[in-house]
């Protein structure tokens, strides 16, 4: 992805190789083909946070503001990989441990097979995000989707302004004899991924193909 709107207003930067990992016994994206053991899973979760844990530096997780004392990572997924992980029924696989989940507390319409939420596992909140991008460098398909696993401190925010109390212009203007009120709000601002010494610092990207019926299913463009 190239358009900075997207970006935080700073070019993407691709994942170093102690930051990348990928699904089954892929080195590599291009090793990636649409076959059910390179698609998206709980394994590959596993295999993120184990890393995560023993990189040095390690990927420390983040604070969860909701619940104070649990510390939990964060995964963004693609839509296709949620779907690939949704459809999975194999034992210990998504669909298998929500069944027994549901089967054991009884929340019924709370279990995540019926709310749409991409659940927690292994310590690790997952959140389906539209706006991560398919890889297209696969090897059979030329469709790979890369989830990122975040820790603290995986991205900096900046503004402008300098000491100003207001980080933000703030404008407010009469249309149509003062019929009409328009507003424009704007900053000075960027976000970025953290990086030291050339290595990214609390990110870990996962690779995995997408199946062809998530990708027949899906309407990217």
């Amino acid at each position: 992805m190239t358009d900075t709107r997207y970006t935080g207003n700073q070019a993407a930067i691709a994942p170093d190789a102690s930051h990348q990992i990928f699904a089954g016994a892929a080195t590599a994206e291009s090793n990636l083909s649409a076959n059910a053991s390179q698609t998206f899973s709980l394994g590959d979760i596993d295999k993120a946070v184990l890393a995560a844990r023993t990189l040095t530096p390690q990927i420390r997780p983040l604070n969860n503001q909701l619940e104070p004392g649990k510390h939990q990572f964060v995964m963004f997924i693609t839509p296709e990989q949620h779907y690939d992980l949704r459809r999975n029924t194999n034992t210990q696989e998504w669909g298998d441990i929500q069944k027994a989940a549901l089967n054991a507390d009884g929340t019924g319409s709370k279990n995540p097979i019926y709310t749409g939420a991409a659940g927690v596992y292994n310590g690790c909140i997952l959140h389906e995000s539209f706006y991560l991008p398919a890889a297209l460098t696969g090897g059979d398909s030329a469709n790979v989707g890369r989830a990122v696993l975040c820790g603290a401190q995986a991205a900096s925010l900046a503004f402008g302004r300098d000491d100003a109390m207001n980080k933000m212009s703030w404008v407010e203007k009469l249309f149509d004899y003062e019929n009409q009120l328009g507003v424009k709000a704007g900053c000075i601002a960027g976000l970025k991924k953290m990086r030291y010494n050339s290595q990214d610092f609390a990110t870990m990207v996962v690779s995995t193909a997408q199946s062809a019926a998530a990708i027949a299913a899906s309407k990217r463009s």
